[in-house]
């Protein structure tokens, strides 16, 4: 076991010790996929669910299996270990199969196991956390034989292969899903209808919540960038306070901007959690280290910068495309809002004037960004919908999307989500082997393989 894993048991032990001795610091808001929480991220439009169902109940649940560019499927089931001989290039392609690991935190234990910089790991999308999934990774390296070695709770490494160019973000075609809704099975019927209005004219894809933070608030961390506003965006990170975060985590962030003024003693109150806080930390030890530099800080956690800034700009999309639909004017794409000339202007019509007038949309400091480069993002979704199954659980869909579309965002069209540890008495708990049960092979020896590791629902979230 990784010392990173070791330490995440370790703190998920103690978390769980302090909420037996008292119930009241575990208490937690739900975050529903329903209307109400939707408006919160930019979705004012009902996508009339036909009931409450809930996701991700187990982690076999929740399976997503990445198709490459190719077309080829990265199945969660194992890969051949063997590196081809034929391959050339200084740069390792992998398997990576995970659970209940987010795709960041599985690169960052194969990096410390492999003594490399993070940096050095690349994939082509982030997959869920609490699921089984599978992808490829690459490591500019080469490094098959040991990672054909490694040994790491929640993660599998196969079908290793060199190439010459890396794998960068968005280089893939999309993923296929198999997922069991926990439902009451009383709505087959009307399932059968929606199935077949969305297979006729599709879904509006939107971002959903995966986007925006277990918090909440990642675009407000995104909107405080883009105002050029580091400090604040620094502090709302460490600080800011969110009902989808525990009582006793809200203590400890209370109890740490007290301290703010002695940053080892705000660190040190962070540390009691290192996992759950490893960014804050980061941004407290790069400050330590440069007073006052806040973007430095924000640039030692790149990878959340980023996520931040464009989850404020996955914001603005949903409520665009909101007032698009309420409109009757869906065009086939819309840009994400960038210094492109052609987003500025669709944006100006929509965000209000003192407010588009506080944005810097070409900041250098922040380079890891293309402030230039618009992205326009498909507003209508046709899934591939292979299957649907009723099972003594729920309800077992098998479809396929396109790269940049939420699974989430496609369920909820049927039901509106929950996800939490405790379902309601009418709501079955049994374990389904989500795969046997769609067809699809069996789910049940690779999860063996992948060991016990138990999820942490809301590490390192903001």
């Amino acid at each position: 076991m990784s010392e990173t894993n070791k330490n995440n048991l370790d703190e998920q032990a103690r978390l769980q010790s302090i909420y037996a001795e008292n119930p009241e610091l575990a208490s937690v808001s739900e975050l529903t996929f329903d209307y109400e929480h939707f408006k919160q991220i930019g979705i004012e439009y009902d996508l009339k669910p036909l009931g409450p169902g809930w996701l991700k109940y187990m982690e076999s649940d929740f399976i997503v299996e990445e198709i490459d560019l190719e077309g080829k499927l990265n199945s969660v089931n194992a890969g051949d270990s063997i590196q081809a001989n034929d391959s050339i290039g200084n740069i390792t392609e992998a398997k990576l199969v995970k659970k209940s690991l987010s795709s960041i935190e599985a690169c960052e234990a194969i990096a410390a196991a492999l003594s490399i910089p993070v940096e050095e790991i690349g994939y082509a999308g982030i997959k869920d956390k609490k699921a089984i999934t599978a992808q490829t990774i690459m490591i500019k390296r080469d490094v098959a034989d040991q990672l054909a070695s490694l040994k790491l709770d929640g993660i599998l490494l196969s079908s290793f292969k060199k190439r010459t160019t890396p794998l960068l973000e968005g280089q893939l075609q999309g993923n296929e899903f198999a997922i069991l809704v926990r439902a009451e099975k009383s709505a087959t019927e009307a399932i059968l209808d929606k199935t077949r209005s969305i297979a006729k004219g599709g879904f509006y894809n939107f971002y959903s919540f995966q986007r925006f933070g277990t918090r909440l608030r990642t675009h407000i961390v995104g909107e405080l960038i883009l105002k050029a506003k580091y400090r604040e965006a620094v502090e709302e990170i460490l600080f800011s306070l969110s009902d989808y975060e525990t009582v006793h985590i809200q203590n400890i962030r209370e109890e740490a901007k007290k301290l703010y003024s002695d940053l080892e003693k705000c660190k040190e109150v962070f540390s009691e959690f290192s996992n759950y806080f490893m960014f804050e930390i980061t941004l407290l030890e790069t400050l330590q280290k440069m007073p006052e530099k806040y973007v430095l800080a924000l640039k030692a956690i790149k990878s959340q910068t980023r996520i931040a800034v464009y989850a404020y700009f996955s914001y603005w999309y949903n409520l665009v495309l909101s007032k698009k639909i309420a409109e009757g004017d869906v065009p086939e794409k819309l840009p994400l809002l960038s210094n492109h000339e052609e987003s500025k202007e669709l944006y100006k019509k929509y965000i209000p004037k003192e407010e588009f007038e506080q944005f810097v949309l070409d900041q250098p400091y922040i380079e890891f960004i293309n402030w230039n480069k618009v992205l326009y993002i498909e507003t209508t979704i046709k899934p591939k919908i292979n299957k649907i199954v009723e099972c003594d659980a729920g309800y077992l869909f098998d479809f396929t999307l396109g790269k940049g579309a939420y699974a989430t965002t496609f369920l909820a069209n049927y039901f509106n989500l929950h996800q939490q540890n405790k379902l309601p008495d009418s709501i079955s708990t049994q374990k389904i082997d989500t795969l046997k049960a769609l067809g699809k092979g069996s789910v049940l020896d690779v999860e063996g393989k992948l060991g016990n590791i138990q999820t942490d629902q809301s590490t390192a979230a903001w």
